[in-house]
């Protein structure tokens, strides 16, 4: 994961005045990023063990999933899987073929097996630097979700590739979303935000049965705002930076800014990858055959909207 990214996301946390409901929140950094849990709830003992046991689940995501920690399963494949077939746990596979079908649902926007780009920018951006196109087209051709075999019946994952990698940043987050909201749902805590930097879930309602509210900056004027959204039961994901293609290997510029609400939280940060490196009317296919909605700013300025998100005026 990568380090806290600002973003003005905020619930407005109103106490109403007969309600015996009470806000209980903690914040905790987890593979370089900022996680919070708020949860709205009468019994203080019961919210303080939901949120540590949601921040446990997102600790224990975050060493399953992991590019960089060299412990995790992820790891493992990584290391492996080109060499071999990889036995791993039911959980990884059931994920691995999730994301598999939401990195085909892009058609090549968003990649699992962007790995060896990521690495590749990384290192560059470290030593201040761009990579060189010659760079690119050396790891491009390990950049292909269907070079993934999975094999259910073993449970084992293999690379077609030697020096593919396996990057499930994206789809790691609203997976752990996805299963710290059900954990949550599970403890009686409804009403509850969790955020992982530009990434969140809205549970029920706030303390004062409202929605929680979300604003979301306007990238084209600082201070400004570009959307207020009130949500309920919706996962949202914000990317203004930093996205590969994995069609080409480049940062290409098209968007300034995407973000994506929907029902499911596993595919939201992905998708909102994809959009960012999609063309606008791509752009539009993907969230439709996603059922998802969409706020898009390009690098004009323009501003493209689902009917479901009002903009600021």
């Amino acid at each position: 994961m990568k380090a806290f990214a600002s973003l003005l996301l905020s619930a407005f946390l109103l106490m109403a005045g007969c309600s015996r409901q009470q806000v209980f929140r903690k914040t905790d950094l987890i593979g370089g990023e900022n996680v919070s849990i708020v949860i709205v709830a009468e019994n203080r003992a019961a919210a303080e063990v939901a949120i540590d046991e949601g921040m446990a689940e997102m600790r224990r995501i975050d060493a399953m999933t992991s590019l960089y920690r060299n412990d995790s399963e992820l790891a493992r494949i990584n290391n492996t899987a080109a060499t071999v077939p990889v036995k791993i746990t039911p959980e990884l596979f059931a994920l691995l073929q999730s994301a598999i079908e939401a990195s085909k649902l892009t058609e090549g926007a968003s990649d699992i097996t962007a790995g060896p780009l990521t690495i590749l920018w990384e290192r560059r951006l470290g030593e201040g630097r761009v990579p060189a196109d010659s760079e690119i087209k050396r790891v491009l051709p390990l950049v292909n979700v269907h070079n993934i075999y999975l094999e259910e019946k073993e449970s084992t994952v293999f690379f077609r590739k030697p020096g593919m990698v396996l990057d499930l940043r994206r789809f790691e987050k609203g997976y752990a979303l996805s299963r710290v909201a059900a954990m949550l749902r599970s403890r009686g805590m409804g009403n509850a935000m969790i955020t992982v930097s530009q990434d969140l879930a809205a549970l029920g309602r706030r303390e004062d049965g409202k929605d929680w509210r979300v604003v979301l900056p306007d990238p084209r004027k600082s201070g400004k705002v570009l959307a207020v959204l009130d949500l309920s039961d919706r996962f949202l994901s914000t990317v203004n930076n930093g996205v590969i293609d994995p069609r080409t290997g480049t940062m290409p510029g098209i968007m300034r800014s995407v973000t994506v609400v929907g029902k499911q939280g596993e595919r939201t940060p992905l998708l909102a990858a994809a959009l960012f490196v999609a063309a606008p009317e791509h752009a539009a296919k993907i969230s439709k055959q996603a059922g998802v909605e969409m706020i898009l700013v390009d690098a004009q300025g323009k501003v493209t909207s689902s009917s479901g998100l009002p903009l600021a005026n």
